[in-house]
């Protein structure tokens, strides 16, 4: 028995190294491809049908509910298709993690025009609770952030520290570009550091606004805290995160997105916010001006039906 469980332990750690190093060589590879790829052209290739055959079926399920919906709640028959969305999302992340030339000079001039708006809307030296929405890719926002004054960012999210891997922080980083992640349920410490950061101006503070209670329950496995709002004229619900931070710290929320334009990337800054009625008014502009690249349509629930959600 102990000879089978030393053989099976060794077996354990040799799989880890290994599967270590294949994510290693992943990234490096990537990296290597990014620094040469042209971001337009590979938006471009997105636009064929190259998606894996059960992710395609997937993607073709889901785009039927989000062609729906999109009709019901906002008007838009036409625009970027589910399936087209979600290649060109899985390959801006790809491309931003790898800080890819043809994408830096896009982010920092989407960070430079941030970094004003975050000026304007400080409060008494308190700067806002920046919160992005899910446009065209959420770990693009969260580095456009990121390379906002001081260039360190906390982010909270219910993936914790796997939206962006060990191998891709460590790039960024090597970029000058630090990114914190969270998961939900992190710490009352981490909260007050996070808290005295943000004062202090020594790091922002990312909170996804229109992530769906839905969603998040589904992946966390329990509700998170949820309130009441008016959302195209019905109530819904929207997470209290980023409200809650805002009152602690005494300044405002901050609501954004990075969308395509054409071939380059641009942002949409909407005026700071004092609460979340506030920031669905920003939801309802954002999904009527670019809603065709918002990701979260799969849902059929939006942020309506949640009825599990805690208040």
């Amino acid at each position: 028995m102990q000879i089978a469980l030393a053989i099976s332990l060794g077996m354990g750690v040799t799989g880890e190294a290994v599967r270590n190093r294949f994510r290693r060589g992943a990234a490096w590879a990537q990296a290597r491809f990014w620094q040469c790829a042209d971001i337009g052209l590979m938006m471009r290739l997105c636009r064929l049908p190259v998606t894996p055959g059960v992710r395609a079926l997937r993607d073709r399920l889901r785009g039927v509910t989000c062609e729906r919906l999109r009709r019901e709640l906002v008007d838009m028959p036409d625009g970027i298709g589910y399936p087209v969305a979600m290649r060109r999302r899985t390959m801006l992340d790809a491309a931003v993690c790898s800080a890819a030339p043809s994408v830096m000079p896009m982010l920092e001039a989407c960070a430079a025009q941030l970094d004003e708006a975050m000026l304007r809307a400080s409060r008494r030296g308190v700067p806002p609770v920046l919160a992005p929405l899910h446009v065209c890719s959420d770990i693009t926002a969260t580095v456009v952030a990121a390379l906002t004054t001081p260039r360190r960012t906390h982010v909270f999210s219910i993936y914790g520290q796997e939206r962006i891997g060990f191998m891709e922080a460590r790039h960024l980083q090597a970029h000058g570009i630090t990114v914190i992640q969270h998961a939900p349920d992190a710490s009352p410490g981490a909260h007050r550091a996070i808290m005295r950061e943000l004062r202090e101006r020594a790091a922002n503070l990312v909170i996804f606004p229109d992530i769906l209670p839905q969603f998040s329950e589904a992946y966390l496995g329990y509700p998170m805290r949820t309130r009441d709002v008016s959302l195209f004229g019905r109530q819904a619900r929207l997470h209290v995160g980023a409200e809650t931070f805002a009152r602690m710290a005494g300044g405002g929320i901050l609501p954004f997105y990075v969308h395509w334009e054409a071939d380059r990337l641009a942002i949409c800054i909407f005026d700071a916010c004092d609460d979340l009625d506030d920031v669905a008014r920003c939801l309802e502009q954002a999904l009527r001006a670019h809603g065709d690249q918002w990701l979260l349509w799969h849902y059929a629930s939006l942020f309506y039906f949640n009825d599990s959600a805690e208040r």
